[in-house]
């Protein structure tokens, strides 16, 4: 992610999701503490020593974080809508009369 993306997420949160700036934590510090745990898949306590925070705060701020994202989801989430049966759409032509399944089998429905 480059700078002006990771800066205008920030500002999407801040603005829609009311992440604010806490007593020892800005913004975007919390928004990169979220995204290395994420990302990088690692534990509390790495993430405070890489951002010299104590776990407390970071589990503190990635929750703060949630908490934002959770009041932005309409902003990315998006109903899926319907595949009609008269779709003019090519690549639906070959799932015509056919019913999916979990594991990714097409059965033939008459």
């Amino acid at each position: 992610m480059d700078r002006q993306t990771f800066f205008k997420l920030c500002k999407l949160f801040c603005e829609k999701g009311s992440l604010v700036r806490s007593k020892r934590v800005f913004p975007e510090e919390m928004v990169a503490m979220f995204l290395s745990i994420l990302a990088h898949h690692v534990k509390n306590w790495v993430v405070g020593f890489n951002f010299k925070r104590f776990k407390r705060i970071v589990i503190k701020c990635f929750h703060e974080y949630l908490r934002a994202m959770i009041r932005c989801q309409k902003e990315f989430w998006k109903q899926p809508e319907p595949i009609t049966d008269n779709s003019t759409d090519p690549k639906w032509e070959w799932f015509m009369n056919y019913l999916g399944a979990l594991d990714d089998t097409y059965i033939k429905v008459h």
